[in-house]
């Protein structure tokens, strides 16, 4: 890494001070909502404590789970890397709870998302700035237009993996487009964010390397370049995978299917209430395109214009007031249309101008390397219908494509003919905050108790 990329600079200060604050008190609400129920310490069922009262949409509760009481909660082939990164906050966390037995889970992992949502902020008005080379007005407006967006703002403070995933995949783009005007990106610099990126979402990996390329060009398929940036990443990955399922996936899933087992013998009404659920549930995410665990989150009967319109375009930017920030796989249907036409308009205007800016920007490098991911997230959810029926908790992994497509917009439109559309992006971030923040808060300060 460059060695001044987490310095904030004198210029930054009263950015990331901005910053602070506005995820502060968002970290602040999320904790509010559970401190009740999850600071309880001692020798407890964290499983049935968090998972069972967690609900924020789609978002897992898995890194209160691991904070509280390691073990590899995670998917391995989807998150390699993210119980081990982890382990150190529970070995903290795991301290205090002797001490004064009390879970400290809430604060640190809001901690960890307050450092991420902080630099991840930081990170985007760099790309503004230093990269596309807007103003400093129109920098810090693309910025918060960014975090505005609904599955943003909720991936800053919600205990999932995303809210990392955002904060390396900014330092992705970031590093990445600081590079094009030098000899392109660093093969040990690219192997450490191909190992985080991948660590954390293998399919984050498949960015890092388009990354690597559109700034390296030929040089990327030198094999000193792929063994160092590539080969020995995914070795140290493969090794983590091999250790951690062998180690603790492998007894676990024996223990839980034995005891799941004798449970549904014992309790016929838990076996049919566990039956009528999993069928719940395949109605809900239709059959997988193929019958293997690397295919689950796929499907051949989601709808894909529905889920463009009203998930994919439509609540990872704006929320629905309808069945607000519940879970796909509980009690919200896959499709919950908006209560007014305006909405609509908005979400159409809003998806208009990325095109236009997208269409202004297509000869940059950053920007086709946004797109170059894009195109990869729409195949995955869009084509593949990879977690299509939920595909808004993934905003956080692509939304950021839009605000860059708008600087470029910006950017290449004549002088006289800029105060307007500034006007117009202005006018919808404040729209954003205004109705994203006041659902998020309302429903964050509905606190949850036994």
């Amino acid at each position: 890494m460059s060695k001044n990329v987490f310095a904030i600079r004198k210029e930054e200060r009263l950015v990331a001070l901005l910053a602070l604050v506005l995820f502060v008190v968002l970290n602040g609400l999320m904790i509010y909502k559970y401190y009740g129920l999850f600071t309880r310490g001692g020798n407890l069922g964290f499983w049935s404590l968090f998972h069972d009262h967690f609900c924020v949409s789609g978002f897992d509760v898995l890194g209160y789970l691991t904070v509280s009481r390691w073990k590899v909660f995670y998917s391995l082939y989807r998150h390699p890397l993210l119980s081990l990164l982890l382990y150190p906050l529970y070995m903290l966390n795991h301290w205090l709870m002797g001490v004064y037995g009390f879970n400290f889970a809430v604060f640190i992992v809001g901690g960890l998302m307050l450092v991420c949502a902080v630099y991840s902020f930081l990170f985007m008005h760099r790309i503004f700035r230093e990269i596309i080379g807007l103003g400093r007005g129109d920098a810090l407006m693309l910025t918060l237009m960014t975090f505005s967006f609904a599955y943003i703002m909720l991936s800053t403070m919600v205990p999932d993996h995303f809210g990392l995933s955002l904060f390396l995949l900014t330092l992705t783009l970031y590093l990445t487009g600081k590079s094009f005007g030098s000899n392109g990106l660093p093969a040990w610099k690219a192997g450490l964010l191909f190992l985080l990126t991948t660590g954390v979402t293998t399919t984050n990996g498949v960015k890092t390397v388009l990354a690597a390329w559109l700034s390296c060009g030929r040089k990327v398929f030198r094999w000193k370049y792929i063994l160092v940036a590539f080969v020995l990443p995914a070795l140290l990955l493969a090794g983590a995978y091999v250790y951690q399922y062998n180690e603790y996936v492998v007894p676990d899933q024996i223990a839980q299917d034995i005891n799941l087992n004798l449970k549904k013998e014992k309790d016929k009404k838990f076996a049919e209430k566990i039956e009528k659920h999993n069928a719940w549930k395949e109605k809900q995410n239709g059959k997988p395109l193929v019958d293997n665990p690397l295919f689950e989150w796929t499907s051949t009967s989601a709808p894909r214009w529905q889920s463009c319109v009203e998930n994919l375009f439509g609540e990872s930017i704006v929320l629905h007031q309808d069945y607000l920030l519940r879970d796909m796989n509980v009690d919200r249907p896959v499709i919950v249309p908006y209560r007014w036409t305006v909405q609509y308009v908005f979400e159409a205007l809003l998806v208009a101008l990325f095109v236009w800016g997208a269409w202004c920007g297509r000869r940059e490098r950053l920007m086709q390397l946004c797109l170059a991911c894009l195109a990869f997230d729409l195949l995955l959810h869009v084509v593949l219908a990879f977690g299509l029926t939920e595909v808004y908790i993934m905003g956080a992994h692509w939304l950021f494509v839009i605000p860059i497509a708008l600087a470029y917009l910006l950017k290449s439109l004549e002088t006289n003919k800029q105060p307007l559309l500034r006007l117009l992006l202005w006018a919808m971030t404040a729209c954003l905050w205004v109705y994203n923040g006041w659902l998020v808060a309302g429903y964050m300060l509905q606190r949850s108790y036994w």
